[in-house]
């Protein structure tokens, strides 16, 4: 049966999001669960089954139409594509790993202060914009390792901060 399933925020938090199926034994099989999602008292997020797949799951946590992030149906996110390699891009790649808003505030400062640092020009704020992302790029391999994110998600986000550090 095809069917669009829409889920609205009323508070700040998590949830989780458990798709299972009944089998004809009426026992109950679980294909994917999302934990600890973010939600917010103006969140949309919505997916489908269409022909029997599922789509994936789309979230606007503002409620203004604009959906943010988009991940798998057990968590798994859709990193966009990346584009130019900026201190913006980077920012929009970490924002859609989902992670925790601790971790990713950790992620975000670092690349603040090396985007700070990069529009001095001195040696001095060169050093210290290069040891930034490279405790960026240390914080990313200790996320895997903890299997906060997937190698994938590591391996992008390494990629953009060594770009940024040979610019």
């Amino acid at each position: 049966m095809d069917r669009v399933t829409e889920l609205f925020g009323e508070d700040y938090g998590g949830y989780t999001l458990t798709v299972a199926q009944l089998n004809e034994g009426d026992i109950q099989t679980i294909e994917s669960q999302l934990r600890n999602a973010t939600v917010t008292p103006t969140m949309v997020a919505k997916y489908e089954k269409t022909d029997g797949s599922y789509s994936t799951l789309l979230t606007d946590l503002e409620g203004d139409g604009v959906f943010e992030t988009e991940v798998q149906l057990d968590g798994t996110p859709i990193l966009p594509p990346p584009t130019e390699v900026s201190y913006d891009s980077l920012r929009t790649l970490v924002k859609a790993l989902m992670l925790n808003k601790s971790r990713e505030k950790v992620l975000l400062s670092l690349i603040h202060s090396a985007e700070t640092l990069s529009k001095k020009k001195s040696k001095i704020a060169n050093k210290l914009e290069v040891a930034a992302l490279k405790l960026a790029e240390k914080t990313v391999q200790q996320y895997q390792r903890k299997q906060h994110i997937t190698a994938e998600q590591a391996d992008a986000i390494i990629k953009m901060i060594t770009q940024l550090r040979l610019k």
